[in-house]
């Protein structure tokens, strides 16, 4: 530029003519602000040095990056933004002196840069050639951020806005002594004035808290950070029962299986769970009251405090019965399909009428090559039968799984007696029933006793009844004497069971049901006319008050008797607890009408019943004795109604068929069924006539 150049002149007499020239140009053209273009070639005169005077060498003003500086006598300061590179940066100055130089260097407005990392000195030259000098002073500013750039607690981030942080923990978390993680732009954060070191620092965030960030300039922002404790999401069930049996818990299941015999219509859970609620299909449940019925899957859902649900399929299985036996009975139902085989004794089709009949003897053999002589009683404990053989005046043993016979006690037909003794030393006269507590044996003998046998040794005493010695001079004494031991007395006693602690004897002649408490061999009366009387009857009753006829068979489901009232052609029920007497099957009271008619109640007919058992679901009847009904009847307890499973077709009686042919149903012949017992399994029948054991499967 030529006025440039003319400022570089060193004549300042003629410098300062030219200034005045450019005035008058100014006026010509009207009045402009500094550094508006000139015409021709002159343009920005005032944008670097305004001399005033010859000697005048000022900064009147000075800038950097538009960061106006302060200056001073002999210095210039200016503050940069934070971040700025002062290793090259421009200064845009006027002066009123001549020309600016750092160390001779020339310096233009706007256009010079220069490393400011130091102080630099700017010489002022004015018009007459004296110089000033200035320190120039650049200072990057201090950092002013103060954001809080992330923030965590607990592994859980939290939602940063522009001056709140939102952070929701998971349920449980315990907010009064949490360490937060966090980054920010500041130079240091606290709470309250208490320094804040990420991850170390630990708060109660039970109320709110205030994060203060401290920029590197001082300046400050608060950020008020809230902790939630996020609802409860747990929804298992941590535990599940129905009757006390607990349930298999997998991730989605529960498996009970509860015993056999249970009603799943009607069935209360006991559950705990980890959730707000429990409900099926929108009802809501409640451990211990809530009735559901499980005959198929339910499905439960658990609510949790959050909302969120979770789904369980309850499957209720009811076990399978576990056969226990007592007293020649079992607790679990027996499903038969009226097979009738030959089990022990001479084989089928040796039966004829009396005349030559089949084959007795006393021989220990295994199935048909065994023989027995007149056989009456029966039991087992499940691995073996206890036969008594009357004729032979002994007790069998027939293990079930082989059919193998052996003599457990007694002599043979002409060793009889009432000897206490072990095994073949000890004698019997005519024994007749039998039961079993699974350790012992309880025969009824001589017609007046009860003996226990120890299965294990064979050793033979008398519990009650008179003492032995007795049968030497036949018959030992009768009598309905209720006593303990040999004091008691009774009149050809035919049925016996037990519940393992109590006999329960049919005293058949006395025409009454007697108990012996087997720990302490006393006897009373339950039920039958009181001590002193035999009358008969078949009035149902309580106690003394009810009459039996020739009671001859018992059996015990766990809460009742049930009894063969011989004469009476009935089957008669009898409450333990209660001494009730009534009659389930055959003719109403005051009646006591025989036949073999298959119904319910008081419209079923017997003839004669002598053995009974059960499977607590139903009763089995050996039914005729003589050449009367000869068949197998089943009683279904809760009903009453009697079926004919085995032996001549209904409408025989009197008089139905008999033999001894094996086969099924009616097919199947008896010649007098006695005593029967079951093992759970099956039904086995001592058939007195054709002296053998039938097996009914």
């Amino acid at each position: 530029m030529l006025f440039r150049n003319i400022q570089k002149s060193g004549d300042w007499q003629l410098r300062l003519r030219l200034a005045l020239a450019v005035c008058l140009l100014i006026s010509a053209f009207g009045c402009r602000h500094y550094g508006d273009k000139l015409p021709n070639s002159v343009e920005n005169v005032t944008t670097a040095n305004v001399p005033t005077s010859a000697s005048s060498k000022d900064f009147t003003s000075f800038s950097i990056l538009g960061q106006v500086g302060t200056i001073g006598t002999n210095s210039v300061d200016v503050t940069v933004p934070f971040g700025t590179d002062v290793t090259s940066l421009i200064a845009t100055f006027v002066t009123t002196g001549n020309t600016v130089n750092i160390t001779g260097i020339q310096q233009d407005s706007g256009v010079t840069a220069n490393d400011f990392s130091t102080a630099v000195i700017y010489t002022v030259v004015a018009v007459d050639g004296t110089t000033k000098n200035f320190t120039v002073n650049v200072t990057v500013a201090a950092n002013s951020a103060k954001e809080i750039t992330a923030f965590s607690v607990s592994g859980q981030t939290g939602t940063i806005g522009t001056s709140t942080i939102s952070i929701t923990v998971p349920f449980g978390t315990n907010v009064t002594a949490l360490a937060a993680v966090f980054s920010h732009t500041g130079a240091s954060v606290n709470i309250s004035g208490v320094n804040q070191v990420s991850g170390s620092t630990t708060n109660d965030f039970t109320t709110q808290k205030i994060y203060t960030v401290v920029a590197a300039n001082g300046s400050t922002k608060d950020y008020t950070v809230i902790i939630s404790v996020a609802a409860n999401s747990a929804k298992d069930i941590t535990a599940f029962s129905i009757l006390g049996q607990a349930g298999t818990i997998g991730t989605n299941t529960i498996d009970v299986t509860v015993p056999y015999g249970t009603d799943v219509t009607s069935l209360i859970a006991t559950f705990s769970i980890s959730g707000a609620s429990l409900n099926i299909s929108g009802a809501n449940q409640v451990s211990g009251v809530t009735v559901n019925n499980f005959t198929t899957p339910r499905a439960y859902t658990v609510v949790a405090v959050d909302s969120s649900t979770k789904n369980y399929t309850i499957t209720v299985s009811v076990a399978a019965c576990a056969i226990t036996l007592m007293g020649g009975a079992s607790n679990c139902p027996i499903t038969l399909s009226a097979n009738v085989s030959t089990f022990a004794g001479p084989g089928p089709g040796c039966y004829f009428p009396y005349n030559p009949g089949c084959p007795e003897g006393d021989l220990d053999a295994t199935g048909t090559s065994a023989r027995f002589r007149q056989i009456k009683g029966v039991t087992t404990d499940g691995t073996n039968l206890y036969v008594v053989d009357t004729g032979n005046n002994n007790i069998r043993k027939i293990v079930i799984s082989t059919g193998a016979v052996t003599k457990l006690a007694g002599g043979t037909s002409t060793e009889f007696g009432d000897a206490d003794g072990t095994g073949s030393t000890a004698r019997f006269r005519q024994p007749s029933g039998i039961t079993t507590d699974g350790t012992n044996l309880y025969v009824i003998d001589n017609q007046a006793k009860i003996r226990k046998i120890v299965i294990s040794t064979g050793a033979v005493t008398t519990l009650v009844g008179p003492a032995a010695g007795c049968s030497a001079t036949p018959p030992c004494p009768r009598g309905d004497t209720d006593g303990t031991g040999t004091a008691a007395r009774f009149n050809v006693p035919e049925g016996i069971t037990t519940d393992g602690t109590n006999l329960y004897v049919a005293d058949s002649t006395n025409s009454k049901i007697r108990k012996i408490v087997i720990s302490t061999r006393v006897v009373t009366t339950i039920a039958g006319p009181a001590q002193g009387s035999a009358a008969t009857g078949d009035t149902d009753a309580t106690g003394n008050a009810a009459r039996f006829n020739k009671p001859t068979g018992i059996t015990y489901d766990g809460t009742n008797l049930f009894i063969a009232d011989g004469n009476n052609n009935k089957i008669r029920k009898l409450v333990i607890s209660t001494g009730v007497v009534t009659t389930i099957a055959g003719p109403s009271q005051g009646t006591i009408t025989s036949g073999d008619t298959d119904a319910v109640g008081n419209a079923a007919r017997f003839y004669s019943p002598v053995g009974i058992t059960t499977d607590r679901t139903n009763l089995f009847v050996a039914d005729g004795t003589g050449n009367r009904n000869n068949k197998i009847r089943k009683i279904l307890i809760s009903t009453g109604a009697v079926t004919t499973i085995a032996g001549p077709a209904q409408g025989c009686s009197p008089g139905c068929s008999d033999g001894d042919a094996d086969g099924t149903g009616t097919a199947v012949r008896f010649s007098t069924p006695w005593g029967i017992t079951t093992d759970g399994i099956s039904l086995f029948i001592s058939d007195n006539v054709t002296k053998k054991f039938r097996r009914l499967q």
